[in-house]
């Protein structure tokens, strides 16, 4: 597991606080007494300071289950502190108290060696809305550089979890998503990578009637469709065939059959290893593309007769990624306090308020950047 050396200065820095009481984000100054004063970056440390690089939010749903004041975003990408490594990680968000080491010694030992609770960041722990974050070293999962950093913050939404429970399918299939068009290449993913044929399979985004206990399986990604979803799965009032017709969801539902059964995808820190498999299938795509667009330019430059051009694009084309996973647009977000780009900064706390209430399907990636000066703060 990585390792680096140097010491983190955290400067005086903006704060972006998630207030569930007032439900949006609100911002104050780390004062320098705030400093994190421990240096993880060591090789005896299980834990690590990283710079956060990347963070993102989907908007439709990552404000639904925050109940208390916390730095948001779950979706964090990150580089080492020191040395000049270009690598990016994920941060897997997905933890427990015994991966946290969050017990202290004057805990009860059955508390301490039974409890595994779960925990996620930017939820249950402070997430990537902030410039530096100090995480178990084994969270980290190093990102290929062809692998676009757009799908790996929204791999969790369909991605890993359709990953996760379609090889569990049998018979007719529904999935139900918010929209086709753009959540669409999640689901195709997975069924190429695992050849599966697309004929017993439908995808809907909106309501269907002539679909009435059509489905052997449904997958419910849109909460608004949770009825459409019970309508559409097979229905036989016994309860013999409850582990032959499943519904599964990515938010927690009540139950409202006996005849079928109910399956909440909740992801934990289990799930670390399955989020890395999907990472490779990312890799693998965009490596066939660079491969075909290779042969191409190959062909072309065999034709002209120009062996630098063709060297010269196969480099670039190595050091290229595509983007599989929609997603809105970027943000650059300014962490440290800088007078002169408050009125910036306040329009973009602005538009996240107002996305936040709105509460639509909107993914945003926002990256951190440095501020224009160095800063010189007297707190007097």
């Amino acid at each position: 597991m990585p390792s680096s050396s140097s010491s983190v200065d955290h400067g005086l820095v903006n704060n972006r606080m998630y207030h569930p009481g007032e439900n949006k984000i609100i911002q104050c100054i780390k004062l320098p007494n705030e400093k994190i004063r421990h240096n993880y970056n060591d090789l005896n440390s299980s834990k690590i300071t990283i710079k956060v690089k990347m963070s993102a939010i989907n908007y439709l749903t990552d404000f639904n289950n925050l109940h208390s004041l916390v730095i948001p975003s779950f979706r964090i990408i990150g580089k080492l502190t020191g040395g000049a490594s270009s690598i990016k990680y994920l941060v897997w968000p997905f933890t427990n108290c015994q991966v946290e080491r969050s017990h202290t010694s004057t805990d009860p030992i059955s508390i301490t060696s039974n409890c595994c609770c779960n925990l996620t960041y930017g939820v249950d722990l402070n997430g990537g809305f902030q410039e530096f974050i100090t995480v178990p070293k084994k969270l980290l999962i190093p990102i290929h550089k062809n692998v676009s950093l757009h799908d790996v913050c929204f791999i969790f939404d369909i991605l890993l979890p359709f990953y996760i429970n379609i090889q569990k399918v049998k018979g007719r299939t529904l999935v139900l998503l918010n929209d086709i068009q753009k959540e669409m290449n999640e689901i195709l993913i997975i069924l190429d990578h695992f050849k599966i044929k697309q004929n017993n399979i439908v995808i809907l985004d909106e309501v269907d009637p002539k679909y009435k206990d059509q489905f052997d399986t449904v997958f419910c990604f849109n909460p608004n469709l949770t009825t459409f979803a019970e309508f559409c799965c097979t229905s036989t009032g016994l309860t013999s065939t409850k582990q032959r017709y499943t519904i599964h969801t990515t938010f927690p539902i009540i139950a409202k059959s006996i005849d079928k059964s109910y399956n909440y995808i909740k992801l934990t820190y289990e799930h670390k290893l399955s989020c890395i498999e999907v990472l490779k299938i990312l890799f693998n795509l965009n490596s066939k593309r660079d491969e075909a667009r290779s042969n191409l330019d190959l062909k072309v430059s065999s034709t002209n007769n120009s062996h630098s051009n063709s060297t010269s694009s196969s480099s670039s084309i190595s050091n290229s990624h595509y983007s599989w996973i929609w997603y809105d647009k970027d943000v650059d977000l300014v962490n440290h306090d800088d007078f002169e780009e408050d009125e910036e900064d306040e329009r973009i706390l602005d538009e996240i308020n107002q996305l936040i209430i709105e509460k639509k399907l909107y993914r945003v990636g926002y990256f951190n950047r440095r501020s224009k000066k160095e800063i010189n703060a007297c707190i007097i």
